[in-house]
């Protein structure tokens, strides 16, 4: 296990409306792949709630390997509760969509040594001090231009959810 460089605090996008459960998960699994980011669904659940609706949650983590020592690295949570309705489109067709809150937190941060080559040894303690030393010294400018990167995949994510919420409702 390497070591975790959060870029900053989680944020958290929440958002009351009439969305398609299905299309805003596809968007998500979308807006990931086309950067590169290999997706691991560590949880998904999709169950009747007591008052009849329904509640969707997954979890995700995903990562973008951008040399043999670094991924870039999103967790997300996503939960939405909601209620299936009627809507009718402009062509006067009728979907199904849900009407209720939805929830993503994402966080993002660097995963160095994702081999596990430099961590700490009994036998060679050393090496651990000798890439604390290089990564402070030497890569400083890399690790910058990473959080950079990673931090712009971060915006850009936040703000395209955001616009997604806004443009794709049915309300």
């Amino acid at each position: 296990m390497g070591v975790k460089d959060f870029l900053s605090p989680p944020k958290t996008i929440s958002s009351t409306l009439v969305f398609d459960q299905k299309e805003l998960y596809n968007y998500l699994r979308k807006w990931f792949g086309e950067r590169g980011y290999d997706i691991a669904e560590t949880e998904y659940t999709e169950k009747v709630l007591a008052n009849g609706n329904k509640l969707y949650a997954f979890i995700w983590l995903l990562d973008k390997r951008v040399d043999d020592y670094t991924k870039f690295m999103f967790a997300v949570d996503y939960k939405a509760e909601a209620e299936n309705v009627q809507v009718e489109l402009h062509d006067g067709k009728k979907k199904t969509a849900q009407k209720g809150t939805v929830t993503i937190k994402i966080s993002s941060f660097l995963e160095k040594d994702i081999e596990s080559e430099w961590t700490l040894k009994k036998e060679k303690a050393y090496q651990t001090l000798i890439r604390e030393m290089y990564d402070k010294m030497v890569a400083k400018g890399k690790w910058s231009r990473y959080q950079s990167n990673l931090g712009k995949d971060f915006s850009a994510v936040l703000a395209d959810i955001k616009t997604y919420l806004k443009t794709h409702r049915y309300d």
